[in-house]
């Protein structure tokens, strides 16, 4: 646990849940079974005025790397092939302001274990990357080019009403250094439409910002008045109708934008991981994804090929595209 540096605006409830992470019982998967989210840290420190978890999760309490990387062997040796770290806050994961994150530490542990493949990260906070974490995912060759950083708002002041302790000049910052020091890196947002004090101004400012950014990955919802956060203080936000315009229209840009990168990658070849097969009964072909297509939330690649089982990772010919999804042939 760290204790809050001088303007570090961090949650410290008197009565905090505890989690103890359990080592004495076997992993069983929810996922398939090639890969698997690995939870590196449990509660949450960061003060976001909407948010409960906080209140339901407790505060942060992170698992020793030593446990975390005897867990990745398990799941490797039981035929995992691809590690998804998750956490409310990666890259808070042993973080220490001045020094980074620990978080670089772990993916180069992670990245030496013997048949990994893929290594990918999940709900990293933007107050907490910095150029040594970037560095780390350029130099470690099981790390996807991949990073999923919640933004939520781009405007100064609903990010203050917030609690996202971060700026749009700080958050420009570490977009640019991310795209600069990661080759081919594919980022995913979140972002919040109808918070409290969302004008037209402030929504205007957020379009712009995710048209310049051309994010190749984003989600839109709209915020909800939660008992017990502090953000029921401002109010209950824009109406729903505004706001549920506002997040279609954000995602109108990103269709537009995502279309054409797609579009982009007709006749190339690419790694692709195999999940399922289609779900048409009796058909052939099968679905996977992409390095920078993570399970469930983005896009996929229906692959059509001869003997290719999930697990696989295979080179796939794109011959076609959509929105959010790639078709090709092995």
């Amino acid at each position: 646990m760290h204790s809050p540096g001088k303007g570090d605006k961090r949650l410290r409830p008197n009565d905090s849940p505890r989690f103890t992470f359990q080592t004495a019982f076997p992993r069983r998967l929810s996922t398939p079974g090639h890969y698997a989210y690995l939870r590196i840290s449990d509660g949450c420190d960061n003060s976001c005025t909407y948010c409960l978890i906080p209140s339901l999760r407790g505060r942060y309490q992170e698992r020793p790397q030593k446990m975390l990387i005897s867990e990745a062997r398990r799941l490797v040796d039981q035929g995992v092939r691809e590690i998804i770290l998750i956490a409310q806050d990666t890259s808070y994961y042993d973080y220490s302001p001045g020094t980074g994150s620990g978080l670089s530490s772990l993916l180069e542990a992670l990245n030496g274990i013997q048949g990994l493949d893929w290594i990918r990260v999940l709900y990293a906070h933007p107050r907490h990357i910095d150029r040594h974490l970037l560095q780390t995912i350029a130099g470690c060759d099981k790390v996807c080019p991949y990073l999923d950083i919640p933004l939520q708002h781009i405007n100064d002041g609903i990010l203050d009403k917030m609690g996202r302790n971060i700026s749009r000049v700080e958050i420009e910052e570490i977009l640019r250094q991310a795209r600069e020091l990661v080759t081919d890196i594919s980022i995913r947002t979140t972002l919040m439409v109808g918070f409290p004090g969302e004008g037209e101004e402030e929504f205007s400012e957020l379009a712009d910002f995710v048209l310049a950014q051309r994010f190749e990955h984003l989600g839109v919802f709209q915020y909800s008045p939660e008992v017990g956060t502090a953000a029921l203080r401002y109010g209950s936000g824009v109406d729903e109708l505004h706001a549920d315009r506002r997040r279609e229209k954000l995602m109108e840009v990103q269709q537009e934008i995502s279309t054409e990168r797609l579009n982009r990658l007709r006749g190339r070849v690419i790694p692709v991981i195999v999940d399922r097969p289609y779900p048409e009964s009796g058909s052939p072909l099968m679905i996977g994804r992409a390095i920078f297509q993570a399970p469930e939330i983005d896009g996929i690649v229906v692959v059509e090929g001869g003997d290719i089982r999930p697990g696989q990772i295979v080179e796939v010919k794109i011959t076609d595209s959509s929105e959010y999804d790639l078709y090709g042939i092995n």
